[in-house]
């Protein structure tokens, strides 16, 4: 932090010749750093400056006055801010990784919200237009309610095209905007993270598996023909 030492009012009284008496009335305003002035008055008070000579050695007689000014505002630093209740979505899973058109997909994830701020926490299965809720309250699929585990459960349309697909997890306020956290670069991000899942084709149905037909007997030769 830095101050302005402003030396103001260095008043002279000039040399008296004989009985007529001049005065020499002089202003010095200096500005820098605090310890640079400490430097410039030492070197005064080295000159002779600033020190009131007893008044029988009156020849000169000089009087220095020294303030410290305000602080100057734009170089103050600024007190170092609270952190930030942390916010972050974490462990996403997708149960089973993999599955197919008009099988069951389980979704969960773990929220950090020491603000309290997720009102609503969505997943979208990019490029299916699959989208639902999870919910932290022992419904859908959740385990346990406000364990902090959020979880949807849900059936995969028969028309669901095949392939392995981002699934993306979102946090919203309750006015449904989406919620942000600070990165490490000091910019603001949406509070998100992803997983994967793959949808396969299902397979062929086998053929159904009868009791096998006993061989019949092959009859006997008769040689009493």
């Amino acid at each position: 932090m830095r101050k302005t030492l402003f030396f103001g009012g260095i008043m002279a009284l000039a040399l008296v010749a004989g009985t007529a008496r001049a005065e020499l009335k002089v202003t010095l305003t200096i500005d820098g750093d605090v310890t640079e002035m400490i430097a410039v008055l030492q070197q005064l008070q080295l000159l002779g400056l600033g020190v009131s000579a007893p008044e029988e050695e009156d020849p000169l007689k000089m009087r220095l006055e020294s303030v410290y000014g305000q602080e100057e505002a734009e170089n103050e630093t600024a007190p170092a801010s609270a952190p930030e209740p942390v916010l972050a979505l974490t462990r996403p899973v997708a149960t089973p990784k993999k599955t197919s058109p008009g099988g069951t997909l389980v979704l969960s994830v773990a929220v950090i919200d020491e603000r309290r701020a997720v009102d609503t926490l969505s997943a979208t299965v990019i490029g299916t237009g699959l989208a639902f809720d999870l919910f932290d309250n022992g419904t859908h699929g959740d385990e346990t309610p406000a364990d902090g585990v959020w979880t949807a459960s849900f059936v995969i349309p028969p028309d669901t095209p095949v392939g392995e697909y981002e699934v993306n997890f979102i946090a919203y306020d309750g006015a449904g905007n989406p919620l942000t956290a600070p990165t490490p670069e000091g910019s603001r991000s949406a509070v998100t993270v992803s997983t994967k899942v793959t949808i396969a084709a299902p397979k062929a149905p086998e053929p159904p598996v009868g009791p096998k037909k006993k061989p019949k007997p092959v009859p006997a030769p008769n040689n009493n023909k």
